[in-house]
């Protein structure tokens, strides 16, 4: 149990209102550009509600803890919601064509909550999570929050190197998130363990903690798919 209620209140309100902020500007697409199958916007609203409440009522149960008579890890079951989130952009034609309308700056500059990595770094100075996963994933998604709004302001300003920035940016974000869950999964008890024996990565599961990788990541990872293909499908 994380026993810091600084970080756990960041944890927390930063996730619902990341939730909320993506559902806004989302369902702020579906009117602002003469899309108005806004129906797609009400599922997209229940999806990231479901998502998150059923992330806290399970964490908070210590559904993710690690459990050796479990085959397959709890913590794996995070990638569900990827999965349907990425899916549905192929069957619903509605999501489609509002996905593909979204302003790039608008899906880059959400991604600011990433600085709250800073959490990682303060638990690791108390002795509480391994450095060999929070000093990665702690600087590395500090680096993507603080660059978030800059790489969103030179598309917004239509800078001649906007677009290039912002899919070097994406790039970069997925990369981080792939090595903080890496680094995560070496990193805390499990028979993947092979980092950090002697001071393993147990928070990462607890509540609120585990908010992060069973809601902020995946989330994150989809802003970072969505937001390549609008990038990728624009001409310059």
């Amino acid at each position: 149990m994380l026993n810091q209620p600084a970080i756990s209140a960041s944890i927390i309100i930063s996730a619902i209102a990341t939730a909320i902020v993506t559902w806004l500007g989302y369902h702020r697409t579906t009117q602002t550009f003469g899309n108005r199958k806004v129906s797609s916007s009400i599922w997209v609203g229940i999806f990231l509600a479901g998502w998150l409440a059923t992330a806290m009522i399970l964490g908070a149960q210590g559904f993710f803890l690690p459990n050796p008579e479990q085959q397959v890890p709890s913590i794996a079951y995070s990638a569900i919601p990827l999965v349907i989130g990425y899916l549905f952009l192929f069957a619903s034609k509605s999501f489609q064509e509002n996905v593909d309308s979204i302003p790039p700056h608008w899906i880059i500059g959400v991604q600011l909550y990433r600085i709250l990595g800073i959490d990682f770094l303060i638990l690791y100075f108390q002795h509480q999570i391994p450095g060999e996963f929070a000093l990665p994933a702690g600087i590395g998604d500090m680096l993507i929050g603080i660059t978030a709004p800059l790489v969103a302001y030179l598309y917004f300003r239509r800078h001649p190197s906007a677009r290039t920035a912002a899919i070097i940016w994406n790039i970069a974000g997925i990369f981080d998130l792939t090595l903080a869950v890496t680094l995560g999964v070496l990193s805390s008890p499990g028979p993947l363990q092979l980092l950090a024996i002697q001071s393993p990565n147990e928070l990462i599961t607890a509540y609120p903690l585990v908010l992060v990788p069973v809601f902020a990541v995946p989330l994150s990872i989809l802003l970072h798919l969505f937001s390549l293909r609008v990038l990728l499908g624009k001409k310059r």
